[in-house]
């Protein structure tokens, strides 16, 4: 990324080409490390004070095409992809900040990345979070408000382990980059393809919610292992 400019749509939180196809680290709820539960074959016990910090297994499963991620990605404060600019603006009202083809709103915790005047993808924030479409190097002054809304099952603050219990299982772990919201870029970043959407957590918790997964990446088949 530039020093000082917007993120384009090959450089949006999610690399555009690049994902982790290996597993994340493994974590109690997916059974790492329990040799009593392998050796008597029971279940192993869920702890309760602990929220995981990685999801259920995933699997070696490529997202579909990106026109089956669009048709499959939910619609955001009523807004579909695809929708004009003039009737996002009819919705939701005015855009409070409109720059290099975004438009926001602080107040809701929502923006929605434009191209050639049509929606083509919608970020949702929580609370003191930057702006997704600027660079770490210049993300702005202002920051949201927390969104508040449901897509498909995810919310703004959710923990994990309520995560997992209304989506079906991530399809891979994307790379997180540097911008505005994560300037560490260390976010997790994990894809539902059956959604439609892509989710980042931070401290096990639902930070970003992105509609729909980053359009400009590559999918390819995943290899045998």
């Amino acid at each position: 990324m530039r020093a000082g400019a917007v993120v384009g749509c090959s450089a949006l939180v999610l690399l555009s080409a690049g994902c982790d196809k290996s597993h994340p680290q493994r974590s109690s709820v997916e059974g790492g490390g329990s040799s009593s539960t392998a050796s008597s074959g029971g279940e192993a016990p869920r702890s309760s004070a602990a929220v995981p910090s990685s999801p259920t297994p995933i699997p070696r499963v490529f997202a579909r095409s990106p026109s089956e991620l669009k048709n499959r990605a939910p619609k955001v404060q009523g807004i579909a992809l695809g929708e004009l600019k003039e009737v996002l603006e009819h919705k939701l009202g005015r855009c409070e900040t409109l720059e290099a083809g975004a438009c926001i709103y602080w107040s809701r915790g929502l923006e929605f990345e434009l191209a050639s005047g049509k929606v083509q993808r919608a970020i949702v924030h929580q609370a003191g979070d930057k702006s997704s479409l600027r660079s770490a190097t210049a993300p702005g002054e202002r920051t949201f408000q927390a969104f508040n809304g449901d897509l498909d099952g995810a919310r703004i603050g959710q923990n994990l382990r309520v995560l997992e219990s209304k989506l079906s299982g991530p399809t891979q772990r994307l790379r997180a980059v540097p911008n505005g919201a994560d300037p560490a870029g260390d976010a997790i970043v994990y894809e539902y393809s059956e959604s439609g959407l892509a989710v980042e957590l931070e401290d096990s918790t639902v930070a970003r919610i992105h509609v729909p997964i980053a359009p400009a990446r590559s999918l390819k088949p995943a290899k045998k292992p």
